[in-house]
């Protein structure tokens, strides 16, 4: 035994040893760390593992080697929760090692200590009241012998509650069990001699040891909440509590007692006469009054002056105006170390306001759910006593007003509580729809409290002023968070913010807006921009731009249908059956519920179809139309004064950032009465105060919320400055090498920090490079704005030259379009011409800057694609713009071929086109197609083909049968381009193909095609039955075809390349262009575009939808081509037995290749799709097609077990032109369970 213990020993003092080894280390120390956890690994599944540790812990002198004792005889008792685990004389002779501890508990060192307490709260939890009747009939009489026993039972007992109170989801149903058992029997007869040890405890040492009276107050608060209340709530704990109030040590604990006490679940006229009996809102109004907890003389804020309270920092000191105290000795006076008072939590100030809170709570729950009758007359009274006399100024003016932000936080429930009052009785008197709300709602229908409405609605004015002094940034902030402090001051404004969001929700024109009126007067004076504290400036900035979010809407945004117009629409579509039938369900739901059941109900059928009721409604929603517009009214009046006061001139880059957001979220609002104060706007944000503003992050900002206003205000408003901000406009545009190459680094910079986790190398070298920008200088101005800016800027001018379209001078515009495109025309011919006299890169330097040059002629591009944006689509003006913009694609498409290694270029430039294509209409169906096709032939990737095929399968939508003629002469260029990728890439589904036996011609279409052969003889109608590669079916196997194998990257590849073609082609069969496949230029080749069809319907896994697209085809040619009479009969007969002989068996074949699964959606979509394109053939095709399936198809693809009459009857459905997909679908199903898998 004792060879045994050295060698634990050693091994848990080598394992504390080697914790730090990491995987750099020695591989010897790497192999001794392995050896010795495992070791311990062992050790501690062996189920007497806790007899070495009680030896260890006896014995030892090593105090990890004691420590690792302890943990094995606590983990022993753990897995022992249920006492089922350790045999009998195991259990007891556990208890008697773990009891004799106690005894030598003072030698104990105090790093140990909780594990003792919490062994001997397993055993508790394990052994009581069973196996150790009298476990607290002889930890009691212990703890009252020595201090030290004392703290071991308060140890004891905390345990008690972590492992049997509290709730732990992986706890057995043993164990809870046995832990309600513990519960109940500590109930009977433990709890009450408990609470006489806690309060014995609390009399002897709360002078002497105030620590140990802490952790006894600890325990207490833990047991309040499941104990009889009677124990702690009499007049021996009460005043105790009380007078640990006064002491510096013992307050924060007796705080959080109490409560705990007010949140101990009971009915509410159980809480309301607590609250009652324990006096508790005069103990807390006299412990504020005490302790200056934002005592209202010194912080009663004012509006303006008082934002920023001027004895913040004396209250912080505890000094009054004159510096004498001003807090009493009952709450400790000076509150210079109030840390001292915290206890892993929050400090006195803050547990004061969380109890102040919670009693707030309960009284206005108390006020709502305790009914209102004559019995309860004095309760109602007490509550709105307490209310209006008391708990609601310490919740404003002691709590709300303390300088500690978490005291602040702490009463917002209760101050969101009030505002959920107001806006409940705004509903019940203000609902637009009265006459239906008791059917819809009948249990929910508020119940309105005048008293508790009016006392709400009289706090809310008090409540706004505090919140915004609490918003104000202190003198050293630096407004952007950088610190743990300054995001917490950020998160605690963040709460004041949604008070005063949701106070304009419930009080906008009696609360919110004279308070911003008021604010606004005082903080924004006219002329004075520097005369305010930037802080305070932030403040009101901020709550107008709040009000936003609380407001209403029709108040800070245009709607053009009013809540009247609403009403009356609402009335109008009820008709009078539904109205009836919801009378009658109302009446059913009463009927059926026990309580309600025996009510009269709250609506008849006439009150319904009132007309009476109707007109109430409408005059309700007129009354709440003529509210907002006076709210609108009055908020635009306030905008106004702020954008009057020339702020955007504040020396502060925050303010003047704030101001813009704040003057272009509401620019709207002015044209109703200030269209004046537009040029104030538009100058702020073209001016030093915006884009030639000296901040670099101002000067951005600006860029984007100019666009913004441009695109927010009407045409007519803003056209008389069009020309204006154009010229000035005109004067900063341009995309500088500078600023490109500041995105490039900064996506270097993003990519490393993703790549590495790490943020110091990339955010000093964003900002060396942001310090490179110099304030506005001339022909400097177009460098000092980025990529993103400058693209806002030119969208700008975009919207400003089509705003200054006059149908008297069209060309102007394309005057003003060209002088600001070519510029950029020019710059990428030159970068084009740079790149190709340099040549290939030949080293690092020489690659970097090619990548640069092709990211600024990218850009340059994008301007004049984004030039595009704001230009309406003008008749008069196509020809001019098509010439306009076939030079800007031109040059783009030079840019693309001289650096199509660069995906950039390529990007702008498919964006470009779609620009162009908004503004041409049908004038670029002429050069668009063949741009198209530039672009796929210089496709020299996957993606740049994908690229390509995307912007023509967008096209082709957009213009359907009038692109006809732009289509045939590239319909088989762009086929042969793509069936010429597709020949390079090997067929990786090849073997597929033969094992379904395939059509013959299929396997040679796609080198035909892009080869431009002629048609292979035998094409149509060389698909046999062919044999199948197995004898396997799917119904064999469950209905599961072998799973598809993950694909290669030369599997991927080929897929995309494959599905671009497919969609290409539904494109054009689905937009009435399918006869383009027939013109006279492309009718040579149109069989192998059929065959590239049918093949991969019966040999292309439907991993992407690709077997569905390729069968929509066939199905839609076949609607198309076989009714038409105006199709030459040879043509018609040869497409005809195509699909007889080919499409038909590759239809068959669809669900039988890898992959498919009867389970799977995407396989069910595909079996509709094949049963849409068999119906369809029926339809057209008739009987003979239908024997053709039934005696050549399908016998040579299942197995001799598919029943006849399953066959019989699908084909019966087929011939059905009536027939659903859904019945279709199922009756085919029966046939593919004994297809024969591919």
């Amino acid at each position: 035994m004792e060879e045994r213990l050295a060698e634990i020993e050693q091994a848990v003092s080598l394992s504390f040893e080697l914790s730090n080894v990491g995987i750099d280390s020695a591989p010897e120390r790497l192999q001794l760390k392995e050896r010795v956890t495992q070791y311990l690994h062992e050790l501690e599944q062996n189920p007497e593992a806790w007899k070495f540790g009680a030896e260890l812990f006896a014995k030892s002198s090593n105090e990890y080697a004691r420590f690792y004792g302890l943990s094995r005889v606590s983990s022993a008792l753990e897995r022992d929760a249920a006492g089922k685990t350790l045999p009998e004389e195991d259990s007891v002779a556990l208890r008697g090692i773990v009891t004799g501890w106690v005894s030598q508990y003072s030698q104990v060192p105090r790093h140990f200590r909780n594990k003792v307490g919490l062994c001997l709260a397993l055993l508790v939890k394990r052994d009581y009241p069973e196996r150790w009747p009298d476990a607290f009939g002889w930890l009691l009489p212990l703890a009252s012998q020595s201090r030290d026993n004392a703290e071991l039972f308060l140890r004891v007992l905390h345990f008690v509650t972590e492992e049997v109170v509290q709730f732990r989801q992986s706890r057995s149903q043993d164990e809870v069990r046995r832990n309600a058992l513990v519960k109940d029997a500590m109930r009977v007869d433990v709890l009450s001699r408990i609470c006489e040890f806690w309060l014995q405890v609390m009399l002897n040492f709360h002078s002497t040891d105030p620590s140990l009276v802490q952790e006894c107050l600890r325990v207490m608060e833990e047991y309040v909440g499941w104990i009889d209340i009677g124990l702690v709530v009499n007049d021996r704990f009460v005043p105790l509590l009380y007078q640990f109030l006064s002491s510096r040590d013992l307050r924060v604990h007796a705080l959080k007692v109490l409560h705990a006490i007010i949140c101990k679940g009971m009915e509410h006229e159980q809480k309301l006469a607590l609250i009652r009996d324990l006096d508790l809102t005069s103990v807390l109004q006299r412990i504020c009054e005490a302790d200056n907890i934002a005592h209202p003389k010194n912080k009663q804020p004012q509006i303006g002056g008082g934002m920023v309270v001027g004895s913040a920092q004396a209250s912080a000191n505890g000094k009054g105006p004159d510096g004498q105290n001003a807090a009493g000795g009952g709450a400790g006076g000076d509150d210079d170390d109030d840390e001292e008072d915290e206890d892993q939590g929050w400090g006195f100030r803050e547990n004061v306001s969380v109890l102040v809170n919670e009693v707030a709570l309960r009284l206005l729950e108390a006020r709502g759910a305790i009914p209102q009758d004559a019995s309860t007359a004095q309760a109602h009274a007490y509550i709105l006593d307490e209310l209006r006399l008391r708990t609601l100024p310490l919740v404003v003016r002691e709590c709300l007003m303390h300088e500690d932000e978490d005291a602040q936080v702490a009463v917002t429930p209760a101050i969101m509580k009030l505002i959920n009052i107001a806006r409940e009785a705004n509903e019940a008197h203000l609902d637009q729809k009265a006459n239906f709300k008791a059917v819809r709602h009948p249990k929910t229908e508020p119940r309105v409290d005048p008293e508790l409405e009016q006392l709400a609605k009289a706090t809310l004015p008090e409540v706004l002023p505090v919140v915004a002094s609490n918003m104000v940034f202190p003198e050293d902030h630096e407004f952007v968070a950088s610190n743990e402090d300054e995001l917490d001051f950020e998160r605690h404004r963040s709460e004041m913010r949604k008070i005063f969001v949701h106070t304009t929700k419930v009080a906008m024109l009696e609360v919110s807006l004279p308070f911003l009126r008021d604010l606004v007067a005082f903080t924004l004076k006219p002329g004075q921009p520097e005369a305010r504290p930037a802080a305070e400036v932030e403040v009101t900035l901020t709550l107008l731009h709040a009000f936003g979010e609380g407001a209403p809407s029709g108040v800070v945004s245009s709607t053009t249908r009013t809540l009247l117009d609403m009403a009356r629409l609402g009335n109008a579509q009820f008709s009078t059956k539904t109205k009836r039938q919801r009378f009658f369900q109302h009446q059913q739901n009463q009927n059926q519920s026990g309580k309600d059941g025996n009510r009269e109900t709250s609506v008849t059928l006439q009150d319904v179809n009132d007309p009476a009721a109707m007109k109430n409604d409408e005059a309700k929603a007129r009354e709440e139309d003529e509210r907002r517009a006076a709210a609108r009214a009055a908020f635009t009046e306030i905008l106004a004064q702020m954008l009057q006061c020339g702020i955007w001139a504040h020396p502060n880059p925050d303010v003047v950032l704030l101001y813009s957001e704040v003057a272009t979220r509401y620019v709207s609002m002015l044209l109703d009465r200030h269209q004046d104060l537009l040029p104030v706007v538009l100058k702020s944000l073209v001016g030093e105060g915006g884009v030639c503003h000296a901040e670099e992050r101002v000067r951005s900002h600006s860029c984007y919320l100019l666009l913004r206003v441009a695109k927010a205000i009407p045409s007519t408003a803003l056209k008389p400055f069009s020309g204006d901000l154009f010229e000035v406009l005109k004067t900063k545009l341009g995309v500088t090498y500078e600023a490109v190459r500041a995105d490039i680094e900064h996506e270097e910079q993003e990519a490393l920090r993703a790549a590495e986790d790490s943020s110091g190398a990339a955010s000093g070298t964003a900002q060396s490079s942001a310090g490179r920008r110099k304030a506005p200088d001339g022909a400097e101005t177009a460098a000092l704005y980025s990529v993103d800016d400058m693209m806002y800027l030119y969208e700008l001018a975009s919207v400003l030259i089509g705003i200054m379209y006059r149908a008297e001078a069209p060309m102007l515009t394309i005057e003003h379009l060209s002088g600001v495109m070519a510029p950029l025309r020019r710059k990428v011919d030159e970068i084009v011409q740079t790149v190709e006299a340099a040549g290939p890169p030949s080293n690092e330097d020489q690659e970097r800057e090619r990548k640069l040059l092709a990211a600024w002629a990218a850009e340059c591009v994008h301007a004049m694609g984004v030039l595009s944006k704001g230009i309406p689509e003008i008749n008069a003006l196509a020809e001019s713009l098509q010439k306009l913009y076939e030079a800007n694609l031109e040059t783009a498409l030079r840019a693309a071929s001289a650096m199509p290694d660069n995906a950039r270029v390529r990007s702008r430039l498919v964006t470009m086109l779609h620009c162009a294509l908004r503004i041409m209409g049908d004038k670029a169906i002429h050069f668009a197609p063949g741009i198209g096709l530039r672009l796929l032939q210089q496709s020299d990737s996957l993606d740049h083909l994908l690229q390509a095929m995307q912007f023509i399968n967008q096209l082709i939508p957009t213009y359907k049968g009038r692109m006809f003629d732009a289509l045939d002469p590239i319909f088989i260029p762009v086929v042969q381009h793509i069936t010429a990728t597709m020949s390079r890439v090997p067929n990786p589904f090849a073997d597929v193909q033969t094992s379904t036996g395939a059509n013959g011609a299929a396997s040679g279409a796609t080198a035909a095609v892009a080869t431009q052969q002629s048609p292979a003889s035998g094409a149509v109608g060389g698909a046999g039955g062919g044999g199948s590669g197995g004898s396997a079916t799917i119904g064999s196997q469950a209905g599961q075809a072998p799973a598809t194998p993950a694909l290669t990257s030369a599997q991927q590849e080929y897929r995309a390349v494959k599905r671009a073609l497919l969609q290409f082609f539904r494109a054009v069969v689905h937009n009435e262009l399918d006869m383009v496949i027939l013109s006279p230029a492309n009718a040579p080749h149109a069989e192998q575009v059929l065959v590239l069809v049918s093949d991969a319907l019966a040999t292309f896994p439907d991993t992407d939808n690709a077997q569905k697209v390729a069968c929509s085809v066939l199905t839609k040619l076949t609607t198309l081509w076989l009714p038409n009479q105006s199709l030459q009969p040879q043509t018609r007969d040869l497409f005809g037995r195509f699909l007889v002989n080919s499409a038909t068996p590759a239809s068959v074949r669809a669900v039988t290749l890898p992959g498919f699964s009867l389970e799977e959606y995407d396989s069910i979509t595909l079996i509709d799709a094949v049963c849409k394109f068999h119906h369809s053939l029926a339809q057209h095709l008739g009987e003979p097609w239908l024997r053709h399936l039934v005696d050549a198809v399908l016998p040579g693809l299942m197995d001799g077990n598919c029943p006849q009459s399953a066959v019989l009857e699908y084909c019966q459905l087929l011939s059905d032109g009536s027939a659903a997909v859904k019945q279709l679908r199922a009756k085919y199903k029966v046939i593919i369970n004994h297809l024969v898998l591919a």
